[in-house]
């Protein structure tokens, strides 16, 4: 594999699961801050929906073994045509998720209006950024074609027959 390749890679799975964790943190902080924010008279039940999805979506991006076998190598380990649409939805679609935990922790610190507002948006734009950087370097992991060594081939099929024999011998019992 090219050096760049591997190198876009382990970027692409560092900037998820940053993102994730700092979701998550963010996530969690809100929760805690949900009796405040109730007794200070605030409605909370649709942000609690929302960072319940968003507490799951930072989860997966911290663990992407949690998905699908198949979701998680189509998202979390892009290297194919057929994987843009998982990587350039998921990257988009995920930052929208974490900002009203994001937004809603700074909320509840009960700073002035200027301040908050501020602040939520500075909040809020971090998993924007880590997630836009992984978007691009999703699409560049998607588009850029894996060089397939024609010696490894045979040894790639050696490898898999010699995991799978034992398999199929248990199966029937032999």
């Amino acid at each position: 594999m090219f050096p760049m390749r591997v190198f876009f890679s382990n970027f692409y799975r560092l900037a998820h699961r940053t993102a994730g964790v700092y979701a998550g943190i963010a996530t969690l902080g809100f929760f805690v801050s949900v009796p405040s924010q109730i007794a200070a008279g605030r409605h909370v039940i649709v942000p609690i929906v929302i960072s319940l999805v968003a507490i799951a979506a930072a989860a997966v991006l911290t663990r992407p073994t949690l998905l699908p076998h198949w979701l998680s190598q189509r998202f979390s380990r892009p290297g194919a045509v057929i994987d843009l649409l998982p990587v350039l939805l998921g990257n988009a679609l995920l930052p929208l998720l974490f900002i009203v935990p994001c937004m809603g922790l700074v909320m509840a610190l009960g700073l002035s209006e200027d301040l908050t507002r501020q602040i939520a948006i500075l909040s809020a734009s971090i998993p924007f950024m880590l997630l836009g950087i992984s978007w691009w370097v999703g699409l560049v992991l998607c588009l850029w074609p894996k060089r397939v060594d024609p010696d490894d081939r045979d040894g790639d099929f050696v490898q898999l027959l010699s995991q799978s024999l034992p398999m199929l011998r248990r199966q029937r019992g032999v």
